[in-house]
């Protein structure tokens, strides 16, 4: 079995030294991979419920930028952890194309 460590690189523990410190560490200890999710845009406002938990439910204006901020985005981040590690593997987790121009 391989286990992997998702990145630190959204909320409130992304910072550049805790996640250098993470993927460094993840390495160390001999984990497959590290991991990212992918949110290139957080909304202030949005008309639909989050549809995932037991009832669909509002999301309240700012919420996700509360959640989620900082958000390191995800090739950039994956790519500065390459440079940091020896063996580890990188993977996304979700990449939401349709949010991405084919120049980024």
């Amino acid at each position: 079995m391989e286990l992997g460590v998702t990145m630190p690189h959204t909320g409130p523990s992304a910072s550049a030294g805790h996640a250098a410190a993470v993927c460094r560490r993840a390495d160390e200890l001999g984990f497959a991979c590290l991991w990212a999710v992918d949110h290139v845009v957080l909304p202030v406002h949005t008309d639909s419920e989050y549809g995932l938990g037991r009832r669909p439910t509002a999301i309240a204006d700012g919420a996700l930028s509360q959640l989620l901020a900082p958000n390191l985005e995800q090739h950039t981040t994956l790519s500065w952890a390459a440079g940091l590690t020896e063996r580890i593997g990188l993977g996304t987790g979700v990449l939401a194309l349709q949010l991405r121009t084919p120049m980024v």
